[in-house]
């Protein structure tokens, strides 16, 4: 069915995970450009499967032991192409470490913050992603999305962005034109330089994970999970091979070899401990392909 494709069946989606845990797919799908992406998307629909699309594996959790369908990567849509009024046109597929590589020999400044965030521009857009007090719409001018029939573009003033949230929906990004300004290289060297020394100061850079696992709690005041965990005393805790991150609270790092139900235990017992103590339902960053797969 997928012989004309870049296609892996049975694939071992812990390849495929930055925290390097998860089940097998049947059919694991690498488009080569969008008209591909359509391509694969819709015979996959054809034959009865509702396709998992994913980026760089950052932000998912690859939950199920054989998960019996299609999974389409965006990794090879990976254009960068630079426009006029220091704008560029960027595919959802390309990482943050090469596009900041990219910006700065291009002399283009405003992505910086984003460097050393384990993800792909499409993810980031998708979840409006942030750090350092900035997010991907401020910079954002468009993105091309595809809703299953068709691929269009939206402008950044016709979506409805708020915190890790861009209004897409069950829209697929497949690229973005951002809007930078002019900077010298050296600059965004030291500033990346810079951004990149604070994440490895203060996250378990050196262990597998998937970033931050919960967001902010949007009450009255900004509530901060890793705060509330740690005051809990659950840094360090572990279930099976997987633990709480003694660096930053807010982590789930992979530490012994451990599986996708050890940090869904562990995603539950601090849910619990953190209901029990404060009143407050945590909402995760993390999304689990077992919810993914029933959008």
């Amino acid at each position: 069915m997928f012989k004309k494709f870049c296609c892996i069946e049975n694939a071992d989606m812990s390849r495929y995970s930055t925290i390097k845990l998860g089940g097998h797919v049947r059919w694991l799908l690498f488009p080569r450009d969008e008209v591909e992406f359509v391509e694969a998307y819709q015979i996959s629909k054809k034959a009865g499967y509702e396709p998992v699309v994913f980026g760089n594996g950052s932000n998912i959790l690859f939950d199920i032991d054989f998960f019996d369908g299609v999974v389409i990567s965006t990794r090879y849509l990976g254009r960068i192409e630079r426009l006029e009024d220091a704008r560029v046109s960027v595919g959802a597929g390309v990482n943050l470490f090469l596009l900041n590589s990219k910006l700065a020999q291009m002399e283009l400044g405003g992505m910086e913050w984003s460097y050393g965030i384990p993800a792909s521009l499409g993810g980031l857009i998708y979840m409006n992603g942030g750090a350092f007090g900035s997010e991907i719409k401020d910079v954002l001018e468009s993105v091309t999305v595809f809703d299953g029939e068709k691929i269009f573009e939206l402008k950044q003033e016709h979506l409805n962005f708020s915190y890790r949230n861009s209004g897409l929906g069950k829209l697929t990004v497949l690229g973005g034109v951002l809007r930078l300004f002019d900077k010298d290289s050296s600059k965004i060297l030291e500033t990346m330089a810079d951004v990149l020394e604070k994440r490895k100061n203060s996250q378990p850079y050196e262990k597998p994970s998937l970033g931050s696992v919960f967001k902010r709690v949007q009450a009255s005041e900004v509530l901060y999970p890793a705060k509330m965990i740690d005051s809990l005393g659950l840094k360090g805790v572990k279930i099976g091979g997987v633990e709480i991150s003694t660096k930053h609270a807010g982590f789930i790092i992979n530490s012994e070899n451990g599986t996708a139900e050890d940090f869904k235990s562990l995603v539950e017992l601090i849910e619990k401990k953190v209901k029990q103590k404060y009143q407050i339902e945590l909402e995760r960053e993390v999304i689990y392909l077992s919810e993914r797969s029933r959008r």
